[in-house]
């Protein structure tokens, strides 16, 4: 699934963390790769960060105004998922 057409105001970045080489980040690697390039046309201020770090489990936090995060677990999702998962950490999180 794509990602949000529209974001809340209060949303200020998106940090993914993958590992370059773990099985349980592949999907989350998958889906930056084919996303990435439309998310970041989409909304081209948005700080979209990819972070890769040997041996961690995959996950993304959303930061919001305030300095407030909430935090939502990839590891194991498929690319097809993680799309729905970062709705939900978007809408959630406001």
């Amino acid at each position: 699934m794509s990602f949000m057409k529209k974001l809340p105001a209060s949303l200020r970045e998106i940090r993914i963390l993958i590992c370059q080489t773990s099985p349980g980040s592949a999907g989350v690697r998958q889906y930056v790769a084919s996303q990435y390039p439309s998310i970041k046309s989409a909304h081209p201020d948005l700080k979209f960060l990819v972070r890769e770090a040997r041996g961690i489990p995959a996950r993304a936090i959303a930061r919001f105004d305030g300095g407030y995060e909430s935090e939502l677990a990839l590891d194991g999702v498929s690319a097809e998922a993680v799309g729905d998962r970062l709705r939900s950490l978007v809408e959630n999180g406001k």
